[in-house]
C-alpha cells in the first residue's frame, strides 16, 4: 500500500479582488503601504494563487506562492511587482 498525498485546498484570488479590497485592507491592517506602492502578501490573508482576471489600478507589490503567466504583465501595467514562489 503506497501512502496518499494529502489533499490540500488551493485558495485562490484575481486582480479584480485585489483592485477592489486595497483601500479596505490597509484600513483593517492587513497590508502596508510604503510610499506609493501598495505591499500585498497574499500568503499572509491566506492565498496560495493569484489569477489575472481584472484590472489592477493600484501599484502594487504583490507576494505569491503562484500566478498565472499574465498577471505579472498586468500587474506590471501598474507599476507594480510580482515576487512568486515564496513559499517551499
Amino acid at each position: 500500500v503506497t501512502p496518499r498525498a494529502q489533499a490540500h485546498t488551493l485558495n485562490v484570488c484575481d486582480l479584480r479582488f485585489i483592485d477592489e479590497h486595497v483601500e479596505r485592507f490597509i484600513k483593517e491592517g492587513k497590508i502596508k503601504k510604503e510610499k506609493d506602492i501598495y505591499i500585498v502578501d497574499l500568503a499572509a490573508l491566506g492565498y496560495d494563487k493569484v489569477l489575472s482576471s481584472g484590472v489592477l489600478r493600484h501599484k502594487c507589490k504583490i507576494m505569491v506562492d503562484k500566478a498565472t503567466a499574465s498577471v505579472s504583465k498586468k500587474v506590471a501595467a501598474a507599476g507594480g511587482e510580482l515576487v512568486v514562489g515564496l513559499k517551499s
